[in-house]
């Protein structure tokens, strides 16, 4: 016969909920990366919904290939730079918690960036085209912003400093993954 596959629990689906609560409120920088367990388990499901889509997003400027490499690299050196930092911090035990916010929130935010993103494909040389690079420039600095409140946290720095190490974590990622892609815009 055929295997019964059964609806999410209500309890499941309450969890998933309140994690995206936690992550909307992050991105509006009313939660810090501490008030996130340091779960392997959660880091394993937030790091994959984060590279679907991240596939999803870059897939709509790119091959599939393409897109799940750049997505791959952009996890990668997400992984290395907060290791790095934090360890330049001396605050290497908050690595999970500050991966598991910048992938919660890049996730969030990318669920918002998708559809400017296509609407900006769509609307090339009409007048809503200069409303659609208006809204991603706006996500690109919300999306800084929120890196910064997760840097000063996890890293104890001021939101000054937050925000260069966001610039520098941005510009880095980047350059890489431009030099590692040949033909990357």
């Amino acid at each position: 016969g055929y295997a019964r596959i059964s609806p999410p629990s209500s309890h499941m689906l309450k969890t998933v909920l309140l994690l995206l609560q936690h992550f909307l409120l992050l991105t509006c920088l009313r939660r810090k990366p501490q008030d996130f367990p340091a779960s392997n388990l959660l880091l394993g499901l937030v790091v994959t919904a984060y590279l679907l889509i991240g596939c999803l997003h870059n897939s709509l400027h790119d091959t599939v290939i393409r897109s799940t490499i750049i997505a791959c690299l952009d996890v990668l050196i997400m992984f290395l730079f907060v290791y790095l930092v934090l360890k330049m911090f001396s605050h290497d035990r908050r690595w999970n918690q500050t991966i598991i916010s910048l992938a919660g929130s890049g996730m969030f935010l990318s669920l918002f960036a998708i559809p400017v993103s296509l609407g900006l494909l769509r609307t090339q040389d009409q007048p809503l085209y200069s409303l659609f690079a208006f809204l991603l420039l706006f996500l690109f600095i919300w999306s800084i912003s929120v890196q910064a409140h997760i840097f000063r946290h996890a890293y104890t720095i001021p939101f000054g400093a937050g925000i260069a190490i966001a610039f520098v974590y941005n510009m880095m990622s980047f350059m890489l993954i431009s030099s590692m892609i040949p033909g990357r815009t």
